[in-house]
């Protein structure tokens, strides 16, 4: 493939949208795994990946859309040198169609391009007492 990037996608889940509890259940069941250059960069389930979880919840900002029509997308630069690898994993046991736009380009790597990187975790312990939560635990080069 060469030096490209991804430079804008959407992921539908085709006819969920209209029913709230079937939105939520297949934007939490569809596992998103993206792969740049051989190694995994993204883990997450499809919405929590698109900031509209639980289900569907339409807004915009800067980065990600989230339509009313279920369509979601995110206009984040996803550059990678040689390869990418995308797939969606259904963890749950309803069957899924899922429309998938993508929009790639050629994008130059250099020593200052980086992976787009996305996890998932969750937290689950009583609020109080109250406790702090880390967001991003890296490491990376120092300069």
């Amino acid at each position: 493939m060469g030096e490209q990037a991804v430079y804008e996608w959407s992921a539908r889940v085709i006819g969920k949208a209209a029913d709230p509890a079937a939105a939520q259940k297949a934007c939490r069941d569809l596992l998103l795994d993206v792969r740049f250059d051989g190694e995994r960069s993204i883990l997450t389930p499809l919405g929590d990946f698109f900031g509209s979880g639980p289900g569907v919840n339409p807004y915009e900002n800067l980065f990600f859309t989230v339509n009313d029509n279920g369509r979601m997308t995110a206009a984040c630069l996803m550059p990678f040198k040689q390869s990418m690898q995308m797939s969606l994993t259904n963890v749950g046991t309803t069957p899924y169609t899922v429309r998938i736009r993508m929009r790639v380009g050629p994008h130059p790597f250099t020593d200052r391009t980086y992976h787009l990187r996305a996890q998932c975790g969750s937290v689950s312990r009583h609020t109080r007492p109250f406790f702090d939560v880390n967001f991003l635990n890296t490491s990376g080069e120092a300069k």
